[in-house]
């Protein structure tokens, strides 16, 4: 949940910035309420660690965007890639969990070998201790 809220402020942030209304840590706080100290530390990582080419204006008392052509890092996939990806997910956890002796090579009378004899090597069966 507190990923989806701080993404949520960026997109607000971006959307009040790509319309002029210099959005600002005070605002930003009022909006999600948090804290100013909070507003201004997700402003600067939006700034820094996400590259926004934010200036802030104080005449404005606000940031705007020095490169209108920026855009969020956000990456939009169809549901049906979701989907694809959820299953292919799914897929591999239950491989990297599963047996590595094909199915058709146990016979259902004895149970796969446990441990290597430590003298010889060979795996040895329950019935062999």
């Amino acid at each position: 949940m507190g990923e989806q809220l701080f993404l949520e402020r960026f997109v607000w942030f971006d959307n009040e910035t790509r319309h002029g209304h210099f959005p600002n840590a005070f605002k930003l706080a009022a909006k999600f309420e948090i804290s100013t100290k909070t507003a201004q530390r997700s402003i600067d990582y939006f700034r820094d660690r996400l590259v926004a080419p934010l200036e802030y204006v104080l005449s404005r008392k606000g940031y705007h965007y020095t490169d209108s052509s920026y855009q969020l890092p956000v990456t939009r996939i169809s549901e049906a890639e979701l989907l694809a990806l959820l299953i292919s997910r799914k897929l591999i956890t239950e491989a990297s969990a599963g047996s590595l002796i094909p199915a058709n090579d146990i016979s259902d009378d004895r149970t796969p070998p446990r441990d290597p004899d430590p003298f010889s090597g060979k795996y040895v069966s329950k019935d062999d201790i």
